[in-house]
């Protein structure tokens, strides 16, 4: 089964007014780097806003370079870039607060370099894109270094000229499709036109990177080999060299684990990549050998007959929410102990299952190497009871310790309501249950409070009654129709919050769901061809019976293509498009087909959407579209994307949302996290593939009312910055206190 990933988005739509601010006067420098020549004697400054406002509008001024100017700005995070023929700037995010305040801008010139480019078997295609992509060169240390970028080349026949920052920098050629052609220390900062070698391309796959050294290890590249594994695409390896860097190419395309080792017991963690055929995927984060760590487990008690061996396994930790198994093996012996191999440093969870029972009845995060030798206690009770809706027992499954989380356990009672099993003992006034049924249709979360008994406990579950009964029609027919139907909880205890479905026949298009506790829900039907009914709100009774009415409006499906720059599809990838007039308590991504192709069904009234692509070996891309139904919207992402990272954001305060600010749209970090293109380590979160741009994390209280579009006073604190092709950006959250 494919792993689906849910993403849940609450937040309601409301307009912040701030409060008037006064003008701070900012003067302004500018400093050039690399003159050889005093060509460059002015230049524009331009001061954007960083975060959308109407109030707030881009300014330039014109600079002398070895003077300075004043410009008077609203307290804001501004971005500054610098522009004149001959410079290259990466652009820089000033928080602008308060007194008169001095900002220095520093600036480098360019220099051209060109080269040659030859087929190596067979011919060059008739159109090829070229770009340079450059570094601080590691073999020189300067004062001031130049920023991480890449520049468009010119390519006529098999020549490309491009223009670089005036500096010593390691040199990328990155042709699109071919292997990369590097040049290290390279000199760029003479007069003349720099003319590399000639490179000779190699058509295929590769994946690049860089392997370095945790503490207490050396780099040495003589013992070092970097394995790429995929199961329908076989083993690759490579080497590094003195700098760590490593290049497997000729890579088939496919899924990737990769990892570093050095020796028999220095290794890294395994990394996933994802390679497109042709194409080119770097890691952003290296590869770092660490020395590896035993790992042996005791669970205690060893054993209990009833449930049999115990299953014990060991998960890293890739983020907040998601987890890679790599390890398990059965306790056998009298003492509890399993080894379970050798780990690298890091975070961990630990699971103990039954070999009888489906379940967890144990959970344990540990880290290495501090819970090398870690001890699992598992308590356990017998648990029995019956399941009831309204005054009739019912057969249902049940997971005790509830749907998705840990320990839990599963069982089912039988016609008579009745279930018996061995469950975790949960210390707590209450237990929470999950209940599912196909006959009634029943999907209900509910909390009961255990009664001792000799045996162990007893847990008899009540549902209510309370049922929603609905039928579904044609908008233009009146006529019956079949449909899917959710059900979303809009209110009351957040265990019971939730999504229960159903489903309308075509017969009489009606449907029912019963067992909701309770409370407020919204009904929607979902019909072929991407139809959808409104929302409709009711309210459901203790035993009571709530009639609804869904009419499936027109075809209202989004259609569109997730393409590379060059025009080139990009299967698998998982698209969110998200309405902004009616923003959903869930929505699930669609995955891309062969020609890079999804579609979506949004509500008849959506005018806009933010659209995010996360698509393996690319950056994750989100923006603003306008929604035109029976048009296709392309959506073009690259492989030029930079890593971020977030101080502080992973230990935000329960009063405090994290905030990520980008084109003008604001998400919560929870998002990224919980789509698997963000990790936590500490207290600090790292997204190491998102697109170049500008960024902002905010602390918004968790009681804020945000908006996807404008934003609204409640994000006005904010760490802002702009992270360039290729490179790293660290912004700490602001630390704000309130409720």
């Amino acid at each position: 089964m494919s792993n689906v990933r849910l993403v849940f988005l609450a937040l309601a739509i409301s307009a912040g007014v701030p409060a008037p601010l006064h003008a701070t006067t900012v003067a302004i420098n500018v400093r050039i780097e690399g003159r050889s020549s005093p060509h460059v004697v002015k230049a524009i400054v331009t001061a954007s806003p960083v975060i959308s406002s109407n109030d707030l509008k881009a300014q330039q001024i014109e600079i002398a370079v070895s003077g300075s100017a004043s410009i008077s700005l609203t307290p804001a995070v501004w971005r500054f870039v610098v522009q004149s023929e001959g410079l290259f700037h990466p652009g820089v995010s000033f928080d602008v607060r308060g007194d008169a305040t001095t900002i220095d801008l520093t600036a480098w010139e360019t220099r051209s370099i060109k080269g040659v480019i030859a087929a190596g078997s067979g011919t060059l295609p008739s159109t090829l894109n070229v770009a340079a992509r450059w570094t601080p060169s590691r073999d020189v240390t300067t004062a001031v270094p130049v920023p991480e970028g890449e520049a468009p080349c010119e390519l006529r026949e098999r020549e490309f000229r491009c223009e670089v920052p005036r500096a010593a920098i390691d040199l990328r050629i990155r042709p699109r499709g071919f292997v990369s052609a590097f040049f290290w220390g390279v000199r760029a900062d003479q007069n003349a036109t720099l003319t590399l070698p000639e490179i000779t391309l190699k058509r295929g796959g590769v994946i690049v990177g860089y392997v370095t050294a945790g503490k207490g290890v050396k780099l040495d590249a003589r013992q070092t080999h970097v394995v790429a594994v995929a199961p329908s695409a076989g083993t690759h390896t490579g080497t590094i060299d003195r700098r760590g860097f490593f290049i497997i190419d000729g890579v088939e395309p496919g899924s990737y684990r990769i990892s570093a080792t050095s020796g028999a017991a220095i290794a890294s963690e395994e990394r996933l990549v994802d390679l497109k055929p042709g194409l080119e995927t770097e890691l952003l984060r290296p590869l770092m050998l660490e020395k590896l760590v035993p790992l042996r487990i005791t669970v205690q008690p060893a054993l209990i007959p009833d449930i049999g061996p115990w299953q014990v396994s060991v998960e890293r930790r890739r983020s907040s929410v998601m987890t890679d198994q790599i390890a398990s093996a059965v306790v056998r012996g009298v003492t509890g102990e399993v080894e379970l191999g050798t780990l690298p440093p890091g975070s961990y969870v630990v699971r103990v299952a039954s070999s009888r029972h489906e379940g967890d009845y144990a959970r344990r995060e540990i880290r290495l190497p501090e819970d090398a030798n870690a001890i699992v206690a598992v308590e356990v009770t017998h648990a029995e009871g019956t399941v009831t809706l309204g005054d009739h027992p019912i057969a249902a499954q049940i997971r005790i310790g509830g749907r998705n989380r840990s320990p839990s356990v599963q069982t089912r009672s039988d016609d008579a309501g009745h279930f018996a099993t061995f469950a975790p003992n949960m210390p707590g006034a209450s237990w929470l249950i999950s209940v599912d049924a196909a006959i009634p249709r029943i999907s209900a979360d509910v909390t009961v409070a255990p009664v001792a008994i000799e045996r162990g406990v007893r847990l008899d579950i009540h549902l209510s009654a309370g049922t929603i009964d609905g039928v579904v029609t044609e908008a233009a027919s009146g006529a019956p129709a079949r449909a899917h139907v959710n059900v979303y909880r809009i209110d009351g205890d957040a265990a019971a919050t939730g999504i229960a479905q159903a489903s309308a026949s075509a017969t009489d298009g009606k449907f029912s769901l019963t067992g909701l506790h309770p409370g407020r829900y919204e009904v929607q039907a979902e019909g072929s061809g991407g139809r959808t009914s409104d929302r409709v709100e009711v309210s459901v009774a203790e035993d009571a019976i709530a009639d609804v009415k869904l009419v499936l409006g027109p075809d209202t499906r989004l259609k569109g293509r997730v393409l590379t720059d060059s025009g080139s599809p990009v299967a698998g990838a998982l698209v969110y498009v998200i309405p902004f007039e009616t923003p959903p308590l869930l929505w699930l991504p669609r995955t891309t087909g062969a020609s890079g192709d999804f579609e979506v069904a949004l509500p008849a009234a959506t005018k806009s959407a933010l659209v995010a692509v996360i698509a393996g070996g690319f950056a994750f891309k989100a923006f603003r579209a306008p929604v035109e139904f029976g048009r296709q919207l392309n959506v073009a992402v690259r492989q030029n994307g930079g890593a971020l990272e977030l101080e502080e954001a992973a230990s935000a305060s329960g009063a405090s949302l994290p905030m990520l600010v980008h084109n003008g749209i604001a998400l919560p970090l929870m998002f990224f996290l919980s789509s698997g293109i963000g990790t936590t380590t500490g207290s600090a979160a790292m997204l190491p593939l998102v697109e170049p741009g500008d960024y902002a994390i905010c602390a918004a209280p968790r009681d804020a009312q945000l908006s996807y579009g404008a934003q609204p006073h409640a994000l006005e604190e904010c760490a802002a910055g702009v992270l360039a092709p290729f490179g790293v950006l660290r912004l700490r959250l602001p630390s704000r206190s309130g409720g």
